[in-house]
């Protein structure tokens, strides 16, 4: 449970900041694309925006519901586990699709969440000239994210 728990909690914050987003937008001049420096590189419509927004979302979250299922009542064989004769025995089975579960319904969770940012960047570029945003933000968000998956990563660990 607490695996759909943290998976829903970073789509319900994706879709909390697409859906904060929509009035903040100009119908055209959005930017749609970032380079590595934050510059605005690609621009389009709000609707071409709010399209690839919320397609991203629902592919990302997707993705999530099905590795999640596929952990939680697929096939053990297709998961990659260490002492995997200890872990695989009947008594164990339970407990390791558990704490799988839970590690890809947390490190989904935390990517739709990371993710929430996009939207909000998008809005915060446009008041920068050029639009943009600042190199500092744009590489701590990412290595935050980065830091927070390996994080959890080393806490996890049987």
């Amino acid at each position: 449970m607490r695996a759909w728990a943290a998976l829903g909690a970073g789509g319900v914050l994706y879709a909390a900041a697409v859906l904060w987003s929509v009035p903040r937008l100009p119908r055209n001049g959005v930017p749609l694309h970032f380079d590595a420096d934050g510059t605005a590189d690609r621009f389009g419509s709000r609707a071409e925006a709010l399209t690839a927004q919320v397609l991203i979302g629902v592919v990302m979250l997707g993705l999530g519901v099905g590795a999640v299922c596929l952990v939680r009542w697929g096939p053990l064989t297709l998961v990659n586990v260490p002492h995997r004769s200890y872990w695989t025995t009947a008594e164990r089975r339970p407990c390791l699709r558990r704490m799988l579960a839970l590690d890809v319904g947390v490190l989904m969770g935390a990517t739709l969440a990371a993710m929430a940012l996009l939207p909000v960047a998008t809005v915060a570029a446009l008041g920068s000239d050029p639009v943009g945003l600042p190199p500092s933000v744009l590489w701590s968000v990412v290595g935050g994210y980065v830091l927070a998956v390996l994080l959890w990563c080393g806490w996890s660990r049987p």
